[in-house]
């Protein structure tokens, strides 16, 4: 994945020949910045992720809302696809599923209850940004007692 300053040296490259590709990914560094900023460091790789899908539910709360109210929507949505491609690959659901099989298979019978979900769900995040936690929450529920 690049680094930051080299979707820096990107955005500058494609102002000119894909506008809406460099407001986008401005959008995303100065996300980015501003997080790291906040906590008096550089910005880094995860602060560059995290702000991807920050803008990601943002823009579709904004589509939400324009469609409500029967409005176009194309132009949102081409942005969030845009979003998107700064995304790492996440994994499939059937590698989801079989992720979530070996971390349950680690625990006793009695304590794969819905309760402990969250205790299941904090061993997911260990694998990384490519693992949709909103896919991961629906097949975890559906295989708790």
């Amino acid at each position: 994945m690049p680094t930051v300053q080299e979707y820096q040296k990107q955005r500058m490259l494609i102002r000119k020949s894909d506008p809406r590709r460099a407001d986008v990914l401005g959008l995303i560094l100065d996300t980015a910045k501003k997080a790291a900023k906040e906590e008096n460091r550089e910005t880094t790789e995860a602060d560059f992720i995290a702000a991807v899908k920050k803008q990601i539910k943002a823009m579709e709360k904004t589509v939400e809302l324009v469609q409500a109210n029967n409005g176009d929507t194309s132009s949102q949505v081409a942005e969030i696809a845009i979003m998107r491609e700064y995304l790492p690959p996440m994994m499939s659901e059937k590698e989801l599923n079989a992720a979530i099989d070996r971390i349950l298979a680690e625990f006793p019978e009695e304590e794969r209850i819905k309760k402990n979900q969250g205790k299941f769900m904090g061993r997911l995040k260990v694998l990384g940004d490519s693992v949709d936690m909103g896919m991961a929450a629906r097949i975890l529920s559906g295989k708790l007692g």
